[in-house]
């Protein structure tokens, strides 16, 4: 399998080039025109829904890597005042120190099973978007969006991702990629078919629930960290009846990973 990487500027210019057609409700109902346009500008149609969740997304203590310099017997450079004053650690060295409010990926998977509505899919994304608002709250957060959609050859079967900017994050594009069915199956769906060869169906790592053999599949295609958190993508088979407690299980089972 292979995995196309796009800056979300890159992901732009390519939708420009590719017949994205009109929606019927499956694919959310808009245009090609409007997916554009959306695609562009972002759509806060949904943030006040997200934002509502709030307080229902689960309180998590996630600790990640920061570089500091700390104190030590030898590092690269001295401290002079320390060291004029006889302190046993005058000297500075770069370690990494687990933070609450250090940085971290989200890595969202938006590939869903086709028995699911579009008003499931934006449900889905709803939660998935307070929980991107509720870490934001308190630190930077990267966002990154996944087409997981396969192939009918497993060798040229690829995994689109698309980084979003997030200095700082565009919150509108950020809800538009993953609320609107429009993004997922009306743009992300047909950029696959147009310039990887996809076909429709699952990519050949795609594990189903729990998603543990792809979520280790995808950190190491994308050189995540261990505490950038992946969240999977939907089968047919997962319960969508309440997808703010979807959303809080997939952060239970990574937080029992980094407890690992």
């Amino acid at each position: 399998m292979l995995v196309a990487k796009y800056s979300y500027t890159e992901m732009l210019s390519a939708i420009e080039r590719i017949p994205l057609g009109n929606d019927g409700g499956w694919g959310g109902g808009l245009s090609a025109q409007a997916k554009l346009d959306m695609a562009r500008n972002g759509d806060n149609s949904t943030v006040a829904k997200c934002e509502a969740l709030l307080d229902r997304i689960a309180s998590a203590s996630i600790e990640t890597p920061r570089a500091e310099w700390l104190p030590s017997v030898c590092g690269a450079y001295p401290c002079v005042p320390d060291a004029i004053a006889g302190f046993p650690e005058p000297m500075r060295r770069m370690s990494y120190v687990p933070m609450e409010t250090a940085p971290l990926r989200l890595v969202v998977s938006t590939t869903t099973g086709a028995n699911h509505s579009a008003d499931t899919l934006m449900n889905r994304g709803c939660a998935v978007m307070a929980l991107l608002l509720k870490l934001q709250a308190i630190r930077q957060v990267e966002l990154m969006v996944l087409c997981d959609q396969g192939g009918y050859n497993p060798d040229t079967s690829t995994l689109i991702a698309i980084s979003l900017e997030s200095s700082p994050l565009d919150i509108s594009r950020a809800a538009y990629c993953l609320t609107h069915p429009g993004f997922c199956r009306g743009t992300l769906y047909p950029l696959n078919s147009a310039k990887h060869n996809g076909g429709g169906g699952w990519l050949q790592s795609v594990d189903g629930p729990p998603y543990v053999g792809y979520t280790k599949w995808v950190k190491e295609v994308l050189n995540l960290g261990p505490s950038d958190i992946h969240v999977p993508p939907l089968y047919n088979s997962d319960d969508m009846a309440d997808p703010v407690k979807w959303v809080n299980d997939r952060l239970g089972e990574y937080l029992k990973t980094m407890e690992a």
